[in-house]
């Protein structure tokens, strides 16, 4: 895949970020750049400059429902980053890096009753794990999903939510990562019409958690709300950068 506009400093507007699957076509951010300004960029474990240690498959389990399918795919499934492609350079090196993904389809219709719950692990010390995740909801259906992660390891990946017409998704992200984590994270939202989205992110786990947010309308009506609760402790850094 190739970027989505041609990168032009002067030019570009929040409206129109810059998105590409090419690590290269990032600069290495640095500590005066606006979006990482807040962020001990040494603490990042060189996903931001390519500096990290052996990259693995991300480890993820998906809840089975009624009307909600999953499946593990190769990186370079179709499926994967059709709403959206890396806005910032460790989201791209997510994208470049990552041996596979998943595919989470809810069906048309379904209305799903308890949460689908998506857990993710870390990997530990050594490794760094990298992952996508495509979650589609189909026209008029209505489900709950939950983004879990636990344990500890180093950690980016890629989340996208495929919002049909007339379909009512909530999600929330339930970050709970043991103190030594280090986490960075680029969700993408697609409305269709009359849609509704409730994403909300609760953040009380990790070393450092970066949650940055997009939604992009496609036709009328569309609806989303983002909400966040975090609770840091000393030597912890929680960061929600959201874009509508």
């Amino acid at each position: 895949m190739v970027a989505s506009n041609e990168f032009n400093p002067d030019k570009i507007t929040k409206g129109d970020v810059f998105t590409s699957t090419n690590v290269e076509d990032f600069p290495v951010p640095h500590g005066r750049d606006e979006v990482w300004r807040f962020v001990s960029l040494r603490k990042l474990r060189g996903l931001h400059n390519g500096d990290f240690a052996e990259a693995v498959a991300q480890d993820v389990t998906v809840s089975e429902h009624p009307g909600v399918s999953s499946e593990t795919v190769a990186r370079d499934d179709e499926r994967l980053g059709r709403v959206g492609t890396p806005s910032d350079r460790v989201a791209a090196q997510a994208w470049t890096s990552m041996p596979e993904g998943q595919v989470v389809t809810i069906d048309a219709e379904a209305q799903v009753e308890e949460p689908v719950v998506i857990t993710y692990t870390g990997k530990g010390e050594g490794v760094t794990s990298f992952g996508a995740t495509s979650i589609e909801v189909g026209h008029h259906a209505e489900a709950t999903v939950i983004l879990k992660y636990v344990g500890s390891g180093t950690h980016a990946d890629n989340v996208e939510f495929i919002v049909g017409d007339g379909a009512h998704l909530t999600v929330v992200v339930d970050v709970d990562w043991e103190d030594d984590a280090v986490h960075l994270s680029n969700h993408v939202a697609q409305l269709g019409r009359d849609s509704v989205l409730r994403h909300n992110s609760a953040i009380f786990g990790g070393e450092v958690v970066r949650i940055v947010p997009r939604v992009n309308f496609t036709e009328q009506g569309g609806d989303a709300e983002l909400l966040g609760v975090y609770f840091a402790d000393e030597g912890q850094y929680f960061e929600n950068r959201m874009l509508v």
